[in-house]
């Protein structure tokens, strides 16, 4: 079997767990997942085999040897896509682009004639995540920048996605959603507790939560990452929470 008919075989395996296990509940995310090539946005020495199992792909690493991109679970993707309710024809922003998959995701389900907003702190992941996304002539506006502040020039947006977490939700992206708009973002609440949070911004301007569910995701980096740290042990293990002193490191 050649590496298409392999990946298409792999892709349709993992789309129908995710479905059974209700990780994806709509046909449209559904069929957007069946569609998308997650090997396209995976680190070339990746296999097909490791692309389509449920589990992250580290894309990039920081000096620590830490990673600081990822290519997000598909089931933690599909439930974030089921949360924001991405409809065709919606304004979409995107915080975090990452290796681009996700945004992928988000172009097919608006359709082709809506363009997908996404911006990452990193010029050299946006720049890759633009090219893999050229290559499978998909047309966004992937921009490199700190999406702390969101993307002024584009809003309002419909739907606001950050597929990485934030210890409060940064006032750009309030003023930026429109009225109606839905905000998913995973929210760093304390050391060990990180939700993602369906806000919906009412016509009083309000956001209200109408989806929680628990999750895991690398930080916003950049000057409002917040408090949270990671800190390496041994080997692959590492534990993530507030700064911890030398002597409690030493004890774990």
């Amino acid at each position: 079997m050649d590496d298409e008919r392999l990946a298409v075989r792999l892709r349709a395996a993992l789309v129908r767990r995710l479905r059974d296990s209700g990780s994806i509940r709509t046909d449209a995310v559904e069929d957007a997942m069946a569609a998308v090539p997650r090997e396209v946005f995976t680190p070339g020495s990746t296999t097909l085999d490791e692309a389509y199992q449920d589990r992250v792909v580290v894309l990039s690493t920081d000096e620590r040897g830490l990673p600081d991109s990822t290519v997000s679970q598909p089931a933690m993707i599909a439930l974030m896509l089921e949360q924001l309710d991405v409809r065709p024809g919606l304004r979409v922003l995107e915080i975090g682009t990452g290796s681009g998959y996700n945004t992928a995701l988000l172009s097919r389900l608006v359709g082709p004639d809506v363009g997908v907003v996404s911006i990452d702190v990193s010029a050299e992941l946006a720049g890759a995540a633009a090219r893999r996304l050229a290559s499978l002539g998909i047309d966004v506006d992937v921009r490199a920048g700190d999406g702390w502040a969101g993307v002024a020039d584009r809003a309002p947006f419909d739907r606001i996605e950050a597929t990485v977490g934030v210890p409060d939700l940064p006032p750009a992206w309030v003023e930026q959603l429109a009225p109606g708009g839905r905000l998913v973002t995973p929210l760093w609440l304390r050391p060990g507790l990180e939700l993602s949070v369906a806000w919906e911004r009412g016509a009083d301007g309000v956001l209200r939560s109408v989806s929680v569910s628990p999750c895991g995701f690398l930080q916003l980096r950049g000057v409002h990452s917040g408090p949270g740290r990671t800190h390496p042990l041994t080997g692959d293990l590492a534990v993530t929470g507030e700064d911890l002193p030398a002597a409690a490191l030493d004890v774990l």
